[in-house]
């Protein structure tokens, strides 16, 4: 409405200056239709000025939506991760009276017990090693980001050859080919836990491919601006691509292999330690064609 009187006034104000001031018919048009159109395009910025504050508030509501859902959601993150530390670290004592318990029962009352007791005690000993291990990995992913890690420069060759020499047997049992490739770099991390991503990748790969023809398993790096790229690699059993963001989640396996070793959490492991420094890592795999594990991290100063 005050845009419409606005208007009607500045027209009719228009009309009488420019028939008094104004010599020709087509003059008087001539700036009548330039008039119409100064004001058209006072009116439009106006709209669009409007338009672009409430658009501004939108997205100022819509930010500040988004931080406190991302606060709340990384609160409870960090809750749930204090609560599996406790919980884990507090199983750690009642594990080990099971193991050690059962033991003892099979080592001095072996002669009282028969097959089926015996057996019974072996698969006690058995499941307190994998729950041993699953709350070990649970520990290991709680503490990640939360632990005051070390960094420093370490040449990857030597993570490589402390994570490897406790693999020779099982190398050597499966007749697996091993391929290092040469002058891999050193890296800025904490050596502790990047062994763990060598360790965690370097045992997947023997168990994927153990049962190949011929298993190979390769570790390269290309060279990046600021990140190191590594990779892990192996003609194993491949993942189908639709499940290559599911292995990086906690508790997640493959179906294909008896997996009597394996707690589902190295790979969020892997992904968590990557994360912390810096870098991201990703699976190349088909079904049928082994998988490459790509990661990258820090090069050193």
């Amino acid at each position: 409405m005050v845009v419409a009187v606005f208007l009607s006034g500045f027209l009719i104000f228009s009309h009488i200056f420019l028939r008094l001031y104004v010599l020709t018919v087509n003059d008087y048009l001539r700036a009548l239709m330039l008039m119409f159109v100064a004001v058209v395009v006072v009116l439009l910025s106006e709209k669009i000025a409007k338009a672009e504050e409430e658009l501004r508030k939108a997205y100022d509501a819509l930010e500040q939506r988004v931080e406190e859902r991302t606060a709340e959601l990384v609160k409870v993150n960090d809750e749930l991760d204090n609560y599996v530390h406790v919980v884990s670290h507090d199983l750690q004592t009642p594990i080990t009276y099971i193991q050690g318990f059962s033991s003892l029962l099979l080592e001095k009352y072996q002669e009282n017990l028969n097959d089926e007791g015996r057996t019974c005690l072996e698969r006690i000993k058995a499941s307190a090693s994998r729950m041993e291990a699953l709350v070990s990995d649970l520990l290991s992913l709680s503490r990640i980001g939360k632990v005051v890690s070390t960094f420093e420069e370490v040449p990857v060759s030597e993570i490589i050859e402390n994570v490897t020499s406790g693999l020779q047997e099982r190398l050597r049992r499966n007749g697996i080919q091993f391929v290092v490739a040469e002058h891999i770099p050193s890296i800025y991390c904490d050596r502790k836990t990047i062994y763990q991503v060598f360790e965690n990748l370097l045992v997947n790969a023997v168990k994927f491919s153990a049962g190949t023809k011929t298993p190979k398993i390769e570790i390269g790096y290309r060279n990046g601006e600021d990140l190191h790229q590594f990779y892990v690699k192996d003609n194993g059993i491949g993942i189908d691509p639709e499940h290559h963001h599911k292995i990086f989640e906690k508790f997640e396996r493959l179906k294909e292999i008896a997996d009597e070793e394996g707690t589902g959490l190295g790979l969020a492991i892997v992904k968590r330690i990557v994360n912390n420094h810096g870098g991201r890592v990703w699976v190349e795999s088909e079904k049928g064609h082994g998988a490459t594990f790509h990661f990258t991290l820090p090069k050193a100063s």
